[in-house]
């Protein structure tokens, strides 16, 4: 069930996280919240299925540029994720960098938070105690 909340809550995140880059970034466009959800569940399947593939195909140019050229891989994948979705655009490649570049920031904090949280609920739930003590 802890699985559940984790998973919910990530997507959750990541759905704020194009929210904000949306917001922030110029030259990046969501025109409804259906765009959004539907963005972040690409994101969120891409980074899941076919980043990991061209991670470890670009790793040593990821190794060359300490790490650089990850922040380019994830703007890759935005961008071709602006490129079908319709109601999203990225006008141009800085743009796209910017915002992965948010996501990236927003999705690592939250995955801190989650981390911190699921150590509470484990903590607790063997004391017998709720997650919300």
């Amino acid at each position: 069930m802890i699985l559940l909340y984790i998973v919910v809550a990530r997507y959750l995140t990541l759905v704020l996280a194009v929210w904000l880059a949306a917001e922030v970034v110029r030259g990046v466009e969501v025109t409804s919240q259906v765009t959004l959800w539907v963005v972040a569940f690409l994101l969120g399947l891409f980074n899941l299925t076919i980043k990991p593939i061209l991670f470890l195909l670009t790793l040593p140019l990821t190794i060359a540029t300490y790490g650089l050229f990850a922040l380019v891989l994830n703007a890759a994948l935005l961008w071709f994720i602006a490129s079908f979705t319709e109601g999203f655009t990225i006008t141009h490649f800085f743009a796209a960098v910017l915002a992965s570049l948010i996501i990236s920031l927003v999705s690592t904090a939250s995955w801190w938070l989650l981390q911190w949280w699921g150590q509470r609920v484990v903590f607790h739930s063997q004391e017998r105690w709720h997650w919300w003590m």
